[in-house]
């Protein structure tokens, strides 16, 4: 069961349209459900339409059918709205995580972020520590520097994503998985500085990190980079974790 079926809504009405996306008895049905409970402003109702957004835009990505995707718009819009307001915060012992609000939003646009949405994701990167938050981010980050890899006419905003991202990267107190995802998505930057970071993540202590960063150079400039991604894969264990155990067949 996924967080956002179980959440109190404290109305009626928003528990009926959300039991709609739980056992939709039509698409119609559920289609409609999601609109209105996109659209409405209480908090816990917007997030439970992100999350369910990011729910039918991953079923997609597994060979179902994403029936919300004529709404991004509206999703978008949404989206930008939740990551204008405050981080969501919760007492000690409450299950849900906060900022679970913003991360919701940035999952939700993770595939269909603008380029407007730059300084509202900069900020999601660079004020939180929230691995859904930062993570998520990342991951719409990635999607507009893949989107604007030759649009010139904005280096200042992709700039700004990059480094963001770098900073994340380089951030010891967040978690590796968000780390990761913060290569990766660097790694979309057309930005002249890229590379530097991609070689100064080499010197990470976490492997993994390491591994991630090495293919991503490998990726950009194989023979450039030989003898650097070599040298680091000297200090690695035999049997080194993944993904750095794809690097001798890349590197072969």
């Amino acid at each position: 069961m996924y967080d956002w079926e179980q959440i109190d809504l404290g109305d009626m009405r928003l528990e009926e349209e959300r039991a709609e996306l739980v056992s939709p008895r039509s698409e119609i049905d559920a289609v409609r459900a999601f609109r209105s409970l996109l659209h409405n402003t209480q908090a816990n109702a917007s997030y439970v339409a992100l999350s369910y957004y990011h729910y039918c835009a991953s079923m997609s990505r597994h060979g179902g059918e994403n029936i919300l995707i004529e709404f991004t718009q509206e999703v978008l819009e949404c989206a930008r709205r939740v990551l204008s307001a405050p981080s969501s915060k919760y007492p000690p012992g409450n299950p849900r995580e906060d900022g679970d609000n913003h991360a919701a939003a940035l999952y939700a646009i993770a595939r269909i972020a603008q380029l407007d949405d730059s300084p509202l994701i900069c900020k999601s990167l660079g004020e939180s520590h929230s691995e859904g938050v930062v993570t998520g981010a990342a991951r719409a980050a990635s999607t507009i520097l893949r989107n604007n890899s030759a649009n010139q006419a904005n280096e200042s905003a992709l700039g700004a994503l990059t480094e963001a991202l770098a900073s994340v990267i380089f951030d010891d107190s967040l978690v590796t998985s968000a780390r990761w995802v913060a290569i990766n998505a660097i790694a979309r930057s057309d930005n002249a500085g890229v590379e530097s970071y991609l070689t100064q993540a080499l010197e990470l202590e976490s492997i993994e990190l390491q591994a991630v960063a090495a293919l991503a150079l490998a990726d950009r400039d194989i023979e450039k980079y030989r003898t650097l991604i070599e040298r680091v894969m000297t200090s690695w264990p035999d049997d080194p974790p993944f993904p750095a155990d794809r690097l001798p067949d890349v590197m072969a």
